[in-house]
């Protein structure tokens, strides 16, 4: 408690030294869009002690902002209440004035509310702690900056995938996102110009699990943000374009011996030669497992499956390789104690929360039920035909949303692990985002049909 206490004192003494006065109270919802309320700072006192209310139907909107028939949380539920996260206060560089604090939600018995995937992350992680482990997580993030052209967008740039022109040209607007993410406690390693024009990839040092996800979020959010600001589009959008190179997000994972700090997931003698320990292989042995229900909750937009197709480096079968970037589990190759693992069928349109939370249950039921993950995948398995594929003994993931969502309603294992009131939720939202797509009338279809029939 004299911790806490601590800790909110030296929040209100940032803010009278940075002439703060308005804070944001932040929250992702299901549909991956950050809620929030911003209150003045003389109100900050009262909110650490008895929360700030929202409601809880809000977790029933899709990206489009409208409410699922038959809400989870509709508008006649009671509120959650948001109690700031002190640890992750920050000052905004890019706003005046203003700060920001991501939120635990509370239900009215100061319980955690069972829709929120940040507060059940962190119970997820408190458990795997009694068990002795302690998880590591960073994320890699591709997005592309465009500018507006008439009616539509184009890229910003004509780059060079890792190319120094990429990153010459956009030098301005990369080195003040840099800048803001140094002032908001975000560590990053590395930029790169990536494929497409104008596409760039950002890399982050490992955190714990919860930081991680909010190291993620304040980028996206810094991102957006600060090319909002220079006239251009910031954009995690898994697939802008047809003929151009889609983002994805992809989350490397590992664990330690809570006493000794030890990789577990390391094993110089794995008789498989990959230096993957055997507690490693039943982890992605549960990933794997789980694939088709991991899928719906990384990539849980209708544009995600035009990027997951085979041939394009972005995962469409369930498999794992080492060094391999054509597969959904890569392990970088590299038999050193910094063994890890990379989940790479995720993009920027997910909740980070709740994929962090989904992969380590998926991951801790392999360990609980040693499933063994088979062989690696050596080859281009993008470039396979899917009768060869099959015949090999590999599935294909879902391709496309309505699929993802079937897999992860029949997954009951991942479903009750992870919560299964947040993952109804999640499908009540995706089953009404998939609804009105289906309602959509392409420019495709205009094309190909209108003066043929």
């Amino acid at each position: 408690m004299h911790r806490q206490k601590s800790a909110k004192k030296q929040v209100l003494g940032q803010m009278t030294k940075h002439g703060v006065e308005f804070v944001r109270l932040e929250t992702l919802d299901l549909a991956g869009v950050v809620r929030c309320r911003v209150l003045r700072r003389n109100l900050l006192e009262k909110v650490f002690e008895d929360g700030l209310n929202m409601s809880t139907a809000i977790f029933s909107f899709t990206v489009l902002e409208h409410m699922v028939p038959d809400p989870r949380w509709g508008p006649e539920d009671a509120d959650f209440y948001m109690y700031p996260d002190v640890e992750s206060f920050t000052v905004v560089p890019y706003l005046s004035k203003t700060a920001r604090m991501y939120s635990w939600l509370l239900d009215e018995n100061g319980k955690i509310w069972e829709g929120d995937p940040r507060g059940h992350l962190d119970s997820l992680v408190a458990g795997l702690s009694r068990e002795g482990h302690r998880a590591q997580l960073a994320f890699e993030s591709e997005g592309y900056l465009m500018r507006k052209a008439g009616a539509g967008y184009e890229p910003a740039d004509s780059s060079k995938c890792f190319t120094a022109d990429g990153l010459d040209i956009q030098h301005g607007i990369l080195h003040e996102i840099f800048d803001s993410l140094i002032k908001m406690g975000v560590k990053t390693e590395k930029a790169t110009a990536e494929y497409g024009p104008g596409q760039y990839e950002i890399n982050f040092s490992h955190k714990s699990p919860v930081r991680a996800c909010d190291d993620f979020l304040t980028f996206r959010q810094a991102f957006r943000a600060i090319a909002r600001g220079h006239g251009l589009v910031g954009t995690l959008m898994p697939k802008p374009f047809e003929a151009l190179a889609g983002s994805g997000l992809h989350l490397h994972l590992n664990l330690v011996n809570s006493r000794t700090g030890k990789n577990v997931f390391f094993d110089k003698g794995d008789r498989r030669g990959i230096g993957l320990s055997k507690l490693g292989h039943h982890f992605l042995g549960g990933i794997l497992e789980h694939a088709a229900a991991l899928t719906a909750i990384g990539s849980p937009s209708v544009n995600s499956y035009r990027r997951m197709r085979p041939g394009t480096w972005a995962p469409a079968h369930v498999c794992y390789g080492v060094g391999n970037r054509a597969v959904m589990v890569r392990i970088p190759k590299r038999m050193a104690p910094s063994m890890r693992i990379e989940f790479r069928a995720a993009d920027g349109t997910c909740n980070p929360y709740l994929l962090a939370n989904a992969l380590l249950a998926a991951g801790m039921h392999g360990v609980e039920e040693e499933l063994d993950p088979g062989k690696s995948v050596t080859e281009d398995i993008g470039s396979w035909s899917d009768e060869k594929a099959v015949r090999r003994g590999y599935r294909r993931l879902p391709s496309d949303l309505k699929e993802a969502i079937s897999a992860l309603k029949s997954d009951k294992e991942l479903m009750d692990r992870v919560s299964r009131p947040m993952l109804e939720g999640l499908v009540k939202i995706k089953e009404a985002e998939w609804d009105d797509y289906q309602c959509h009338v392409s420019e495709w279809e205009r094309r190909t049909y209108l003066e043929t029939f």
